[in-house]
């Protein structure tokens, strides 16, 4: 989702209007976990992977 990004990355959304960014104080901190917990599952699997490329290589 876009703006869960955006709130981890801490960007300004763009289509939040001045008033939509006072009154949307959501912190998706649930939303925030399950993407950041995805991205580290990803890295986990890449570095396995070129565990294994090594592992062949030699």
């Amino acid at each position: 989702m876009p703006h869960v990004i955006e709130h981890i990355l801490n960007h300004k959304a763009a289509s939040l209007t001045d008033i939509g960014e006072i009154y949307n104080l959501y912190t998706y901190v649930k939303e925030k976990r399950e993407v950041l917990q995805m991205w580290s599952n990803h890295i986990e699997w890449l570095i396995k992977q070129a565990a294994e490329m090594d592992a062949l290589a030699a």
